[in-house]
């Protein structure tokens, strides 16, 4: 427990926790299958994404970036801090994850390279659920400027919905193909009823 308290009070080592937590979703959905998705991915604009996970069009790649505003939530919660401490520390924990979404917004969303929204994932279910229950201006900045948070268990939900929409096309574009060859070549088609 101290060795996790530690990785996570250092921020660079708290953002390789995000991102390989984030990996270890897209591994349990996608497998290593880099047809599926890309890690550290480096857009045209020189930045790099934590991940995209290559949607079918209309959607497109999707642009997926870990953040983990731990500080101010932490101080938040520390009943060793007077009430005005933590007041500041609720406006600063605003203020750090308005800025992680205009970050995601300026630096990962490329037209016609990305798709028109990016993911910010959250890597703590308590610090996502903070933000929806009690951030409401938090929650409609991501819906207007079209980056939506995820915590692990949300990005599950969505990252499999997207694969079954993945392998759905592929299975129709299959189907086409069967139905152009029955066409072509009639009745010596494996499907015909002769």
């Amino acid at each position: 427990i101290n060795n996790l308290q530690n990785v996570l009070t250092d921020k660079k080592t708290r953002g390789i926790y995000g991102e390989i937590e984030l990996y270890s979703i897209l591994e349990n959905v996608f497998g290593n299958n880099n047809n599926f998705y890309e890690k550290q991915y480096k857009l045209s604009n020189g930045y790099i994404a934590d991940s995209i996970i290559k949607a079918s069009p209309p959607l497109g790649n999707i642009v997926i970036d870990s953040k983990f505003p731990l500080e101010n939530y932490n101080r938040i919660h520390n009943n060793d801090l007077s009430l005005e401490e933590r007041n500041r520390a609720k406006v600063n924990f605003r203020k750090d994850v308005l800025k992680h979404i205009y970050d995601i917004k300026d630096k990962y969303i490329v037209p016609l390279e990305t798709a028109e929204f990016a993911y910010m994932f959250i890597p703590a279910e308590a610090i996502f659920s903070e933000i929806y229950g009690k951030y409401d201006d938090i929650i409609q900045t991501s819906y207007k400027t079209k980056i939506y948070l995820v915590s692990p268990k949300t990005l599950m939900a969505y990252i499999t919905a997207i694969q079954a929409i993945y392998l759905g096309q592929k299975r129709n574009d299959k189907i086409e193909i069967i139905q152009q060859r029955t066409i072509i070549f009639g009745s010596a088609s494996p499907f015909s009823s002769k």
